[in-house]
């Protein structure tokens, strides 16, 4: 089988790590750190996997050729359409590669909330989506800075060792800098309680009991 870096939460353990901050309601700085250090492997992998970041910069505002570029990627896809929606959206180089890290990151957050909501750590959808809004807000430098390394070498993983914090925000900026509809699909539906047990075992893998961990101990 082709090896393949998807943004599936269903198909994959990279961002497991993540979720599991998410699940018990870890600060909103934490959720940040852990996303960076999941980011950072995740572009090394795309690398690796031969992700054309080069042609598809090349290639803003050539809709035809973005996509033909997009079309013969094998194993980043996930990735490359979202980039791919990013640039169709329009603006500089830098924005769209921030609009894209963004798309990547509420790509995900949309499929953990599903899992999250009703839970202790978020008992309404209010509650993540507030918790999302932080998160997203200390990751806000983290975006720029790697879009601006990827912007000066595209055949290159961006370093990212930032220190994320949540700080205060002007209450007349926006947390989401582009339209809500063009992070990608929405999603449609709640999955069902088994689904989202099914879900939750496949990022978490087999759980040990209290008694096993104690006599490992």
């Amino acid at each position: 089988m082709a090896e393949n870096e998807s943004l599936d939460v269903q198909k994959t353990r990279r961002w497991q790590s993540v979720w599991e901050r998410i699940e018990i309601g870890a600060s909103a700085s934490d959720v940040a750190d852990e996303f960076q250090s999941c980011l950072r492997k995740v572009f090394g992998r795309l690398f690796r996997l031969g992700f054309p970041l080069r042609a598809m910069l090349e290639s803003f505002g050539d809709a035809p050729s973005l996509h033909e570029v997009v079309r013969e990627c094998d194993g980043t896809r996930d990735y490359a359409q979202l980039l791919e929606l990013a640039a169709n959206q329009g603006g500089d180089p830098l924005s769209i590669t921030e609009h894209w890290l963004d798309s990547v990151f509420h790509s995900l957050m949309d499929q953990f909330r599903l899992l999250a909501v009703p839970s202790a750590a978020y008992p309404t959808v209010g509650e993540f989506e507030a918790g999302r809004s932080k998160v997203r807000q200390a990751l806000a430098p983290l975006f720029r800075d790697v879009g601006k390394q990827l912007l000066r070498d595209p055949d290159k993983t961006p370093a990212m060792r930032m220190q994320l914090r949540v700080v205060p925000l002007d209450p007349h900026q926006l947390l989401l800098p582009f339209p809500p509809d063009t992070y990608g699909p929405p999603v449609q539906q709640r999955p069902s309680a088994r689904q989202a047990s099914l879900l939750s075992m496949s990022l978490l893998g087999p759980q040990k009991s209290r008694s096993e961990s104690r006599a490992q101990r």
